[in-house]
């Protein structure tokens, strides 16, 4: 009989449970799709680096994963809360009838059972579905072959389903508990009480939201435009200013909006009008805080789902930004001046311990880069300070050797006249910094020799290999200004010999292990008479490690801010649903009222529409606003991973917000009208 009880109140309430429902599979399918990625690419064909980067995801993802189960756990417990509260009548009716709460909580026991079962049988099919394409998607991240068969990990089977049973043992320990403390009376009262709307004082209201729009646009200037050197308490101060700030907009706002519309006397008295105002005050007065962390969860959502796919989009960059087969940088650097090393080259180096670089590789550079420490130009030195950090200063190259490596790479030669100089950057944060600069003047002084710069902007350049864009600025001059006095750095790159991989592979090894020799026998540095001691740097790159890398770590971020930005933007769209609509039980009387005074059904509906509508625009909005800001910053660092300015990432965070946030404005909607028309 308590199961039968049980399953004709779940039919009886299907609509009510419809969020709740929603939120039990998309966590499930969520949950269960990320936990199989492990699975999936355990199959794949890898190589070790990306092998070991692929441990280290499922090690993070298994990490999250316990995040991801505070987060679903809270949002479930929240929509029991929100449940018991509609069907508090029906329980003060079982009261009446003489049913005990023991029995009472055994009935919503087997409910939260079958509801969690139900959950787990749909989510879990859906999941294994989602985690074969999360499967091709991480292949392709890394590429890699995928496999074509399904793959079902029992591992995560096991973890999802136990992770939620613990869940639903929770919610089921909240409930009897709520259910051992509630009181008939206030189970036959609670439909009549209701928030009481208090106007604030506008003078202040409008005081505290220019101030929390200064702190915003503060914190916008310093995070967006001069991010360069940051520091991460620095960072940290600027989140604490933005949530703060976001806080006593919404706290603000909440005060004007009533105020405002009544200052529009025509559009206030049209239609129901007034009681839409009211009402949408009414909610945003008694959510403050909770709008608050709504919008920074989608905030951090966009954030997240923008740079993930502006990695995928961006992978085309890593074989591009690796033109050449092998790099190895050297710089020997004594401690009294850091700036003018005075060294003997890298192929040199390497001859002494018995190996013959130049031999493995069919074409190479060799070359060196140089420091002025004493560059003359204010404007341009300014911006070297800010955006260079002192030991690295700002490389200067000569132009023939530039465009032999331009030639070793495949691409364009430069051309420079006598007194020309260029400003070559690709990190795209410098990029604005430095044109800034080039508009003030375009002169400066190299090693005492007076240039003009030949462009009024920064070209694209870069030198290093890598797999992002990563050269922060250098300068090309002509051969003749440069004083060979002040070396910088040595490079040699080049391309092997071999033609296979097998070929390369070797060679990459055997280069490897001279690499190794060499830089041990320069770890001890060099005596010098005054006692200082030269210490040497060595870097060594090739195109194979660096791809390796970096689609690796480009999967690894791009998994785990879709993982982190789809659970939060699942947590962000169930918490406005449930407030909305427990809002809703609440103002039931509110509805009848308006249709005894002559208010017809179409008209509530759209007063209605546009309460929820408004509900979820707001903190979303708010959100896209920080979110400009935010990838501005962002994008600084995708673009070490290879990450893309386009349109694309934008529109694929677009579509993914609509799918699940509009999913949840649907069901709000929908279950609102439901319940203010009363039907059971």
């Amino acid at each position: 009989m308590l199961v039968s009880l049980a399953l004709k109140n779940i039919r009886r309430s299907l609509r009510d449970y419809s969020v709740y429902f929603f939120t039990l599979v998309v966590g499930v399918i969520i949950f269960y799709a990320f936990n199989a990625v492990g699975s999936q690419t355990a199959t794949m064909e890898l190589t070790a680096e990306r092998s070991r980067i692929m441990d280290l995801l499922q090690g993070a993802l298994t990490g999250i994963s316990m995040f991801v189960v505070m987060v679903l756990g809270l949002l479930i417990v929240y929509a029991s809360r929100f449940l018991m509260k509609r069907r508090n009548r029906e329980l003060a009716l079982y009261l009446l009838l003489g049913m005990d709460k023991r029995t009472i909580s055994s009935m919503l026991l087997v409910e939260s059972l079958v509801m969690g079962g139900g959950a787990l049988a749909i989510g879990l099919p859906l999941g294994i579905a989602l985690s074969q394409v999360m499967g091709t998607f991480a292949s392709r991240l890394i590429m890699a072959d995928a496999s074509q068969r399904v793959i079902v990990s029992g591992a995560a089977v096991s973890k999802t389903i136990t992770y939620f049973a613990v869940i639903y043992l929770v919610v089921m320990l909240l409930n009897a508990r709520a259910v051992g403390r509630m009181q008939l009376i206030d189970l036959m009262q609670s439909a009549k009480r209701s928030e009481r709307v208090r106007l604030k004082n506008p003078v202040f209201c409008t005081i505290v939201f220019l101030l929390a729009s200064t702190m915003l646009g503060f914190s916008y200037y310093v995070v967006g435009w001069h991010s360069q050197g940051i520091t991460g308490a620095a960072l940290a101060v600027h989140i604490a200013i933005g949530s703060l700030a976001t806080l006593l907009i919404f706290w603000s706002f909440s005060g004007l909006l009533l105020r405002i519309a009544l200052s529009f006397k025509d559009l206030y008295f049209r239609g129901l009008n007034s009681f839409t105002f009211r009402q949408i005050s009414s909610k945003i007065n008694t959510v403050v805080f909770s709008m608050t962390v709504i919008c920074l969860m989608l905030f951090f959502t966009i954030c997240a789902l923008a740079s993930a796919f502006s990695l995928q989009s961006g992978r085309s960059t890593f074989t591009s930004l690796c033109p050449a087969d092998f790099e190895l940088k050297s710089q020997e650097i004594l401690p009294d001046d850091p700036t003018s090393p005075a060294f003997d080259d890298i192929v040199a180096r390497y001859a002494t311990c018995g190996f013959d670089l130049p031999s493995h590789f069919a074409d190479y550079v060799h070359f060196h880069s140089y420091v002025d420490p004493n560059l003359a130009n204010e404007e341009l030195s300014r911006l070297t300070s800010n955006l260079v950090r002192e030991d690295d200063a700002m490389p200067v190259v000569r132009i023939s050797d530039y465009n032999a490596l331009m030639r070793l790479y495949g691409h364009d030669e430069l051309t420079l006249g006598a007194d020309e100089f260029m400003l070559l950057c690709n990190f795209g944060n410098n990029k604005a910094a430095y044109n800034r600069a080039l508009a003030v003047t375009g002169d400066i002084t190299i090693f005492g020799h007076t240039l003009h710069a030949k462009h009024p902007k920064v070209q694209d350049g870069f030198i290093d290999l890598s797999s992002g864009h990563g050269n922060t600025g250098l300068y090309l001059v002509p051969d003749e200004v440069v004083d060979e006095s002040h070396l910088q750095a040595d490079y040699f790159m080049g391309n092997y010999r071999a033609t296979t991989d097998e070929e390369r592979a070797a060679v990459e090894e055997q280069c490897r292990a001279e690499y190794e020799v060499a830089e041990e026998s320069s770890s001890s540095g060099e005596a010098h008479e005054d006692g200082s001691q030269t210490s040497f740097w060595l870097k060594l790159n090739t195109k194979v490690e660096i791809v390796d890398n970096a689609l690796g770590m480009s999967a690894l971020v791009t998994i785990l801010c879709l993982y982190v930005g789809l659970v939060f933007l699942v947590a962000s769209g169930a918490i406005l649903a449930l407030r909305s609509l427990s809002e809703c039980v609440d103002s039931v009387p509110r509805y009848d009222t308006l249709r005894k005074i002559g208010a017809d059904e179409d008209e509530v509906a759209r007063s209605l529409l546009v309460q929820t509508g408004f509900f979820f625009l707001l903190p979303l909005a708010l959100a896209c606003f920080h979110a400009i800001f935010g990838m501005k910053f962002m994008t600084s660092y995708t673009a070490l991973f290879g990450g893309e300015r386009s349109v694309l990432p934008i529109i694929a965070t677009t579509l993914v917000i609509l799918l699940i946030y509009g999913g949840y404005f649907a069901l709000t909607y929908r279950g609102s009208l439901r319940i203010i028309r009363g039907n059971e």
